[in-house]
């Protein structure tokens, strides 16, 4: 475990504050990323320099969560236990869901006009499935 969080930390990084929270909406459990305005333009351009590998990772830090995103073959999430601080989620999107994300902030980001305000990822972690979910705060839709 120790090689793999050293792994992690070795890695070229693009990082956005944001906010990051950890959330259960009765059953579902939600990691929900909140873009304001003001950090949709380095989002942007971190999920194209993941994309095209200049980076290994986009670190999403918010106020006590951090989410690492990577690019893998299949997609699946790693949630930190409830008792650990500070709280690192790890999830491995594949390349189609990182191209509708990165659809979703481009768009946004060129037109600030939107038809949707978040996007829904489902994910799994091998026993649970999860919703990451990347929310655009303050928009206008069409």
């Amino acid at each position: 475990m120790a090689a793999a969080a050293e792994e992690w930390s070795l890695m070229r990084h693009h990082t956005v504050t944001v906010g990051v929270e950890l959330k259960q909406y009765g059953e579902q459990k939600v990691v929900e990323v909140s873009l304001k305005d003001d950090v949709i333009e380095r989002f942007s351009l971190g999920l194209v320099l993941l994309r095209e590998q200049v980076v290994d990772t986009l670190s999403l830090v918010g106020k006590s969560t951090r989410l690492d995103i990577r690019v893998a073959d299949e997609q699946h999430v790693d949630l930190p236990a409830d008792k650990y601080e500070p709280r690192i989620a790890r999830c491995w999107l594949s390349p189609e869901p990182l191209s509708s994300l990165l659809h979703f902030s481009l768009r946004y980001y060129a037109t600030r006009v939107i038809q949707v305000d978040h996007v829904d990822l489902e994910m799994s972690d091998g026993r649970e499935d999860y919703y990451l979910t990347f929310a655009l705060c303050g928009t206008r839709g069409t």
